[in-house]
């Protein structure tokens, strides 16, 4: 079982995946106010279950999936995988917690 709590500043997002099985579905992140600080990205992942083959679509933002220590060092030194410019699409690949940083430091880091 996974379990869920997310830590975010401006680009930032914690979500747990569980195996798939239905059709693929793609989330624009933080919905109408996107992948951003005015939206809430600390709930937006608690009434969803995501699955391998959903994808991440951040219209605004890089995005990079990173691991737990890069998440909460904003580092992309291991990034699993990254999306450059506008309209990034991450595709989740496996199961259990991901994590996702801007990988732009002053972003990331909220400054």
């Amino acid at each position: 079982m996974c379990s869920l709590q997310p830590v975010v500043a401006l680009a930032l997002a914690a979500l747990c995946v569980f195996p798939g099985g239905a059709a693929a579905t793609t989330y624009t992140v933080g919905d109408s106010a996107g992948w951003d600080i005015s939206a809430d990205l600390d709930k937006w992942p608690l009434n969803k279950t995501f699955a391998i083959g959903d994808v991440l679509l951040s219209s605004y933002y890089s995005v990079a999936e990173v691991n737990m220590e890069g998440f909460y060092n904003c580092s992309t030194a291991n990034a699993i995988q990254t999306g450059n410019g506008g309209s990034t699409e991450i595709t989740i690949t496996t199961t259990g917690h991901k994590y996702f940083i801007c990988p732009l430091p002053l972003l990331c880091f909220g400054e």
